[in-house]
Formats: structure tokens, C-alpha cells, sequence
């Protein structure tokens, strides 16, 4: 689903230099209008997120239902209009057989799973703490729904992903036409060009990844602070000033690859505390849904930041997605302290020094 929904920026400059673009085919779509025409691949998403969420605890259904794809009746016939067509329909595909097959194969509890054996279900379920999603809970309980809304980090859990993802995630849905805007390469080389970004991301993800599992790196202190030398957001604002500052278009670019590569290994490393900070099947699931539906902002919001009519320097954007990033440090910072995560320097299991007596029992 991401491909498909990541290509339709690939598609808006698509031939634009012979004016055969999608934009043009579909009647000289003004900026604010494709910045629609982005976003209403994110509306549905953010709201059944929730709701398809705490479905999955009774069902796996909704997996059959998760991706859509979207057509309209061209009002010209021209080969780049069917190759943009083709880009996003096509690649919707995929997900949707995905979806089907998840419904066999991806088990919905430890207890379900068949390629477990009876030791190593015992063990998973023992790393599990008591609050964690469970197989016999209620799907829906009105005590942990109250306790998540006045749990504070709820909150700030939810600014840090709308922050983050309209001023990290936001540039990724307008990267093409940004790179074409440089001035540097054409229209069909700034879609071959927005492919080191999300390889870079790829890279940089796993790791960090690998840091926090093998090396005990605190993730909220990888996000925010110059932990080992490493600061995510930091970094992340610091490719923005040199947007607004540099005017060599090469630089830009790289500027760009870092800001994208960055900007997409914030949620993942930090998604572990962010379940964590749940309590209870009700909770986790609902915490979880609202978590990823406030993340669509990227969509809805990121286009209309990085709108064309900010090109080709896209100083406001810039200068804008700095200031969200600047809320996202906040968050991160006043969640890391609430989780009481910020500071903290020991390893997972010496916080439940139980949990690996109980996972290794049975060797």
C-alpha cells in the first residue's frame, strides 16, 4: 500500500516538461487540488484505523480489506496518463493479495501460532508483561478506554506522531516534485532519483535497529539527543537549515536524502515504548489505532506544506516542518520523562529480571 500510495507523487511529474503530465490530463489540476487528490488516500485509513484496530482482536477480516484502489474516467488518452494509472492501480494489487493471505497465515496470538511448539509459546508469553494484549481479555472495556485518555503520555504520544508526521513524513509525499524543482535533472530522472532516499532510510533504520537491540542504545535519547553522536530530529532540522540556507542543488539533494532517511526511523525505533505505554487489550488496541491514524497527517497535511506554490526554493515548507520537528523533540522529551525511559541506562530484562528466568525455564 505504501508504493502505491508513495508513486502517485512519482506520477505528478510524470512528462511534464512535454505537457503530458497526469496533472494536465485530468484538466490543469491546480496545487491545492492535487494536494486533495494525495490526501484521499489517507482520510479513510486514519479513520477506520482505530476501529479496524480492535476489529482484529474478534477477526482477521479486515485484512482482506486493506488497501483500495482508486480510478477515475480519463478526459484524455495519452501514454503517460495510462503509465500513471497503471503506477497506482497496478501497484495496489500486491497489498490487497497480501491482505487475502495474511488471513491464513499471520497467527492473531502466541497460543494460535502453528509453526510454535508448547516451549516456545511458553516462552514469548513469558517476555509479555501482565498488561499486555491477551487472548481471553474483553475487546472492549470502558475502564482501560478512561484510563488511556487520562494517561498523560497518550497525549504526548499522540503530538510527537503529528508533529513528526506531517514535519518529518510530510517531505517523503512531494520528494519528486521537489527534486525535479532543484533544476538540476528532468522529470523522469527525479523519480529514479527519489529512490536513494527510501534505500538510505532502509539502511539507516536497520541500523539504529540494530544499536537499540544489540547495543542497549535508549531510543528516546537516539531521537532527540547526541546519544553515541547520533540525534535523529536533530539531524532531521539541521537538513532543514541547510535547505533554507545552501543553493547548491546537489547539496540539496543529499540534504534531502538525510532528511528522509532520518525522518523515517523516528516512529519505528520509538513504536516498542509507544505499545508499551498501553495498558490492556482495550487500551493497546485503541492506543494503537489512534497512534497510526493521527501518523496519515503526513498525507492530509504533508502535501499542502510542501504545495508547489512554495517551489522552487520551498522556504515556508522548510522553515514550517522545523518548527513541528522542534514539537516533536518536546514530545519526545516530556514522554521519554513521564515513561521515566528518558534516562534510563539499564537493559529490558534487568527491569523485569523475572521475565528471562521465566522464558528460559524450560531449556
Amino acid at each position: 500500500m505504501r508504493i502505491d500510495i508513495n508513486n502517485i507523487s512519482n506520477a505528478a511529474i510524470m512528462n511534464v516538461e512535454k505537457k503530458h503530465d497526469i496533472k494536465t490530463q485530468l484538466g490543469g489540476l491546480s496545487p491545492s487540488q492535487w494536494n486533495w487528490a494525495i490526501a484521499c488516500f489517507f482520510y479513510p485509513y486514519a479513520f477506520l484505523e482505530p476501529a479496524s484496530t480492535l476489529m482484529m482482536k474478534k477477526t482477521t477480516y479486515d485484512n482482506l480489506f486493506s488497501s483500495t484502489v482508486s480510478d477515475a474516467q480519463p478526459k484524455a488518452i495519452s501514454p503517460s496518463f495510462w503509465l500513471g494509472r497503471l503506477m497506482v492501480t497496478w501497484e495496489g494489487i500486491p497489498a490487497v493479495l497480501m491482505g487475502i493471505a495474511t488471513f491464513w497465515v499471520l497467527p492473531d496470538y502466541p497460543q494460535t501460532a502453528k509453526f510454535l511448539d508448547d516451549d516456545e509459546k511458553s516462552a514469548i508469553l513469558g517476555l509479555l508483561t501482565e498488561h499486555s494484549p491477551s487472548k481471553e481479555a474483553k475487546t472492549w472495556d470502558w475502564h482501560q478506554v478512561i484510563a488511556l485518555f487520562k494517561d498523560p503520555t497518550f497525549w504526548t504520544w499522540t503530538l510527537l506522531w503529528f508533529f513528526h508526521a506531517v514535519g518529518g513524513f510530510g517531505l517523503s509525499y512531494a520528494l519528486p516534485t521537489v527534486i525535479f524543482q532543484l533544476g538540476f535533472t528532468t522529470s523522469a530522472l527525479s523519480n529514479v532519483l527519489s529512490m536513494p532516499p527510501s534505500s538510505l532510510t532502509f539502511i539507516v533504520l536497520n541500523t539504529l535497529g540494530w544499536l537499540v537491540q544489540s547495543r542497549n542504545y535508549n531510543p528516546f535519547r537516539i531521537a532527540i539527543t547526541a546519544h553515541a553522536h547520533i540525534s535523529v530530529e536533530l539531524v532531521n532540522i539541521i537538513c532543514c537549515a541547510l535547505l533554507l540556507t545552501v543553493k547548491v542543488s546537489i547539496v540539496k539533494y543529499l540534504a534531502l536524502c538525510v532528511a528522509t532517511a532520518t525522518a523515517g526511523s523516528v516512529y519505528p525505533i520509538l513504536w516498542p515504548s509507544r505499545v508499551k505505554a498501553a495498558r490492556g487489550t482495550t487500551a493497546t488496541g485503541v492506543a494503537i489505532g489512534i497512534t497510526n491514524a493521527t501518523s496519515q497527517f503526513s498525507g492530509i497535511l504533508g502535501p499542502s506544506v510542501f504545495s508547489t506554490i512554495y517551489g522552487p526554493t520551498y522556504r515556508v515548507s522548510y522553515i514550517v516542518c522545523s518548527g513541528l520537528l522542534a514539537g516533536s523533540i518536546c514530545s519526545i522529551v516530556i514522554t521519554g520523562i513521564l515513561m521515566g525511559e528518558l534516562l534510563s541506562t539499564t537493559k529490558p530484562d534487568e527491569n523485569n529480571p523475572g521475565i528471562v528466568e521465566k522464558a528460559t525455564s524450560s531449556d
